[in-house]
C-alpha cells in the first residue's frame, strides 16, 4: 500500500525541462559555447552547480564566473508555470491529498523556482515535506534528496513509498535511495532520447497510476 509519493517538479509537474532546454540552448550559443546535442541533453534534470561543473571542471574562478552570469539569465526568464502546468498530474496531487496518502517534494531546482512553481500551479499548501537540492550536499543522480526527504517520514517503511520522476539522473537518484519510481513519459523525454530504463515502470497519464498502484478504475 502506498502511503508517500515522492514527486520530481520539472517535467512532472509542469513542462518546464522543455523551456529550460531551449533556454540553455540559446545562452550557450548567445555566449559561442559550442556544445552538442548530446551535451545539452544530459543536463536535463540536472542543476546549475553541476552542469558548470561539468563544462569548466579545473578553472574555479572562471567556472564560478560563468556560473554567476547563468543564474542571472535563469532570473531573467522565470517562467509561468501555470501556463505550461501538466493539470491532471495537479489534479493527481490533489486526489491523494484528499486520500490523506503523504505528498512531497524533491527537485533539483533551486528554493526559489519552487516556491514560484508551486504558487503559480496553486499547490504552496499541498505537499508534506518540499526539498530543494539546495539543501543537500550531493544533488541527483546521488540520492540525498530523496533519503533526506524519506528521513521526515519515519513511519512509513521504503516498500510504501512511490516516485514520480521523468529525467535520467532523477530516476537513479532515486533507485539509489533504495525507492520504487515510476517514469513519466513525455513528448519531450521522447525528443531527447532520455533513458528511463532504470524506472521500475512508466506512465503517461496519472489514471494509470492509480488504476496501478492504488486499485481505482
Amino acid at each position: 500500500m502506498i502511503q508517500l509519493v515522492i514527486f520530481d517538479m520539472d517535467g512532472v509537474l509542469v513542462d518546464s525541462e522543455r523551456v529550460h532546454y531551449e533556454r540553455r540552448k540559446r545562452f550557450f550559443q548567445r555566449h559561442q559555447f559550442q556544445l552538442t546535442d548530446q551535451q545539452l541533453d544530459k543536463m536535463v534534470g540536472s542543476n546549475a552547480n553541476d552542469i558548470w561543473q561539468a563544462l569548466i571542471p579545473a578553472d574555479t574562478e572562471k567556472r564560478e564566473h560563468w556560473l554567476t552570469i547563468y543564474r542571472e539569465d535563469v532570473r531573467a526568464h522565470l517562467m509561468d508555470y501555470q501556463a505550461i502546468c501538466d493539470a491532471q498530474m495537479i489534479q493527481f496531487v490533489q486526489w491523494l491529498h484528499q486520500k490523506a496518502i503523504a505528498c512531497a517534494l524533491a527537485s533539483s531546482a533551486p528554493r526559489l523556482l519552487i516556491e514560484k512553481c508551486l504558487a503559480d500551479i496553486g499547490l504552496t499548501q499541498t505537499f508534506d515535506a518540499i526539498l530543494s537540492g539546495e539543501e543537500v550536499a550531493y544533488n541527483k543522480p546521488n540520492p540525498d534528496i530523496y533519503l533526506k526527504t524519506i528521513e521526515k517520514f519515519p513511519q512509513i517503511p521504503k516498500r510504501n513509498i512511490l516516485v514520480i520522476e521523468d529525467s535520467t539522473i532523477g530516476i537513479e537518484a532515486a533507485k539509489k535511495a533504495g525507492l520504487t519510481v515510476v517514469a513519466k513519459e513525455t513528448v519531450f523525454t521522447k525528443n531527447v532520447n532520455m533513458d528511463q530504463t532504470q524506472a521500475d515502470s512508466r506512465f503517461i497519464q496519472p489514471e494509470e497510476l492509480k488504476q496501478h498502484y492504488f486499485q481505482e478504475n
